[in-house]
């Protein structure tokens, strides 16, 4: 199974809630109190986060699965489970397109404490 996203696929990629992600270390992200900026400093691509997604990149510890996250974001903020999760998957795949998260691999998983 291919853990990367290759370019040609991307579009057509969908995200798993079994999935562990982490912020691409090629990615340095700055706050601006409610906004932050990424900026993929390999492709020099500069991308605006509100501060839902900045909130959803800092859960992504490497070591959590999305239904993981998902399940807190819902607790934390009351919401159905089920739709929290849809988001957060949808979420997640736009952030893999755009290059800002990567999935990390089973290898990865096994060397990364939860």
């Amino acid at each position: 199974m291919d853990y990367n996203i290759p370019r040609g696929e991307q579009k057509r990629h969908v995200t798993d809630a079994s999935w562990v992600c982490r912020q691409n270390p090629q990615v340095a992200i700055e706050d601006f109190g409610t906004r932050s900026l990424a900026l993929h400093c390999a492709e020099l691509r500069l991308v605006e986060l509100n501060a839902t997604a900045r909130e959803l990149i800092a859960r992504l510890n490497g070591g959590s699965t999305l239904g993981h996250i998902a399940a807190a974001i819902a607790e934390t903020y009351r919401q159905p489970s089920e739709a929290v999760l849809a988001d957060v998957l949808a979420s997640v795949a736009q952030m893999a397109r755009l290059g800002l998260i990567e999935r990390v691999r089973p290898e990865d998983e096994a060397a990364t404490p939860s």
